[in-house]
C-alpha cells in the first residue's frame, strides 16, 4: 500500500534508509572505493544487504541501490493524480513532462522548488543525493537522473539564460514572449484592462514554479494586476525566478558532489559532456555493449547469438534498459569501452 505521509515515505524508501545510516559516515569514508573478493571488480564504498532476500552482495545488489534510488526519485507515476509529484518530494516532473508539452524536455525532472524543500533539512538531503552521484561516478556506475540541461551547465559553471527554460517548461517561456509582443505594438489602453484585453487573459504580478505553487514576483504581486507599465520588469523578474527557483536546492546537491569528486575540474567539459560523464547515456549503445561482449563457450557467429542481437535491436529503448537492469543491475552503459568494468 501507498505510504500518504511523505516524510514516512522517504523514511521508508532506500533513499532515506541510506540518509539516515551513510550520513553518520565521515566524507572521506565514501571517497573510498575497494574491490571485495570475488565482487566481479565492483568498485564500492560499502556492503548491501537486502532484508529478506537470499542474495550475497557481489555487486549486483550495490548497483541495484543506485538504480532504485534513481526510481524512487523519478517516480510520478504512483502519484498521477497530484499536481506535478513524485515518490519522494525531491524531485517533481518538468512542467513539459507533466503537460506533455514543447519538443524537448518530457523526460525531464526538476529539483522541487517548493519553498519548504529550501530548509535546512531538506538542503542535506540534497546534498547526500549529490555525495550518492559522486560515490556512483567513482565507483564506475551512472545514476540515471534525467536532470535538464541548464542544472548541468551550472555544475561545470557556465553561463544560463532563459532560453535553457525551454526544456523545462516550454508554455511559460511562450507567455513571457506573448507579453513582450504585445509592448513592442502601440496601444491605446497602457491599464491593466488593456493588457488583459491584448493577452486574452488577466494576469498579476505572480508566476507559477515547476511544482505549481504560485508566487510573486514582487512583493504583493499576487495582488498587483499587470499592465503596460510594470510588465517589462515583470517579464525580466519572472524569467529570473524560474531560473534560479531550485538555486539553493542545486547549490546543497554540488556541495554533496564536491564532498566526494573534484568539482573543481567540472569547468573542462561542456554540459553534455557532464551530464554523461555521471548520468551516462539514456539510450543503450548496443554496438558498444557488442563490442565489450565476451563469450565462453560459444561463438559470436553462432545462430542462437546472432539472434539475440537481432532481438536486442528491435526492442524498444525502454526494453533494453530493461534488459539492462535483468542481466547487470544497471540502465545505462558507461559511455566508452574504455570504462567499461
Amino acid at each position: 500500500a501507498l505510504i500518504a505521509n511523505e516524510e514516512a515515505r522517504v523514511d521508508a524508501s532506500v533513499f532515506g534508509q541510506l540518509f539516515a545510516e551513510v550520513t553518520k559516515w565521515s566524507d572521506h569514508s565514501l571517497r573510498r572505493a575497494y574491490v571485495g573478493k570475488g565482487h566481479g571488480g565492483q568498485k564500492r564504498a560499502f556492503k548491501v544487504k537486502f532484508l529478506g532476500e537470499g542474495v550475497k552482495d557481489y555487486g549486483g545488489p550495490y548497483r541495484a541501490v543506485y538504480e532504485q534510488i534513481a526510481d524512487e526519485l523519478e517516480n510520478d507515476q504512483e502519484w498521477h493524480d497530484a499536481r506535478m509529484a513524485c515518490l519522494l518530494p525531491l524531485f517533481v516532473p518538468s512542467p513539459n513532462r507533466y503537460n506533455s508539452t514543447g519538443d524537448v524536455g518530457r523526460d525531464k525532472f526538476v529539483f522541487n522548488p517548493c519553498p519548504s524543500m529550501k530548509s535546512g533539512s531538506s538542503l542535506k538531503k540534497y546534498g547526500f543525493l549529490g555525495k550518492l552521484v559522486g560515490m556512483a561516478a567513482r565507483h564506475g556506475l551512472q545514476m540515471g537522473l534525467d536532470l535538464p540541461t541548464f542544472y548541468w551547465r551550472r555544475l561545470a559553471s557556465q553561463q544560463v539564460s532563459t532560453s535553457h527554460l525551454e526544456e523545462v517548461d516550454k508554455v511559460f517561456l511562450n507567455t513571457m514572449r506573448a507579453i513582450e509582443g504585445v509592448l513592442e505594438e502601440p496601444a491605446e489602453d497602457e491599464s491593466a484592462e488593456g493588457m488583459a484585453a491584448a493577452l486574452g487573459v488577466e494576469r498579476f504580478l505572480e508566476v507559477a514554479l515547476s511544482d505549481g505553487t504560485i508566487v510573486p514576483v514582487t512583493p504583493g504581486g499576487s495582488d498587483i494586476a499587470l499592465d503596460f507599465h510594470n510588465a517589462e520588469v515583470y517579464v525580466r523578474e519572472a524569467r529570473r525566478l524560474r531560473l534560479d527557483e531550485a538555486l539553493p536546492q542545486l547549490e546543497a546537491f554540488r556541495s554533496g558532489l564536491a564532498a566526494v569528486v573534484p568539482v573543481q575540474l567540472f569547468s573542462l567539459f561542456t554540459e553534455r559532456e557532464l551530464e554523461v560523464l555521471i548520468c551516462g547515456q539514456s539510450q543503450m549503445d548496443i554496438g558498444l555493449l557488442k563490442q565489450c561482449t565476451e563469450y565462453e563457450g560459444v561463438s559470436a557467429n553462432d545462430t542462437h547469438v546472432r539472434f539475440f542481437w537481432e532481438v536486442l535491436e528491435e526492442m524498444t529503448a525502454e526494453q533494453r534498459t530493461e534488459f539492462l537492469r535483468f542481466a547487470w543491475a544497471r540502465s545505462r552503459l558507461p559511455d566508452s569501452a574504455a570504462d567499461m568494468p
